[in-house]
């Protein structure tokens, strides 16, 4: 049961594959949704 990324935006299959990459989109979001972070 993989978890997507919820930002959508980038198409990414999972959170954490965004935070390896740095995804700029995400980090944004992410950040703006919570202190859910590395």
């Amino acid at each position: 049961m993989s978890k997507s990324c919820e930002c959508g935006i980038c198409g990414h299959l999972s959170e954490s594959e965004c935070l390896e990459k740095e995804c700029k989109c995400c980090l944004n979001f992410h950040e703006r949704s919570g202190p859910k972070r590395k």
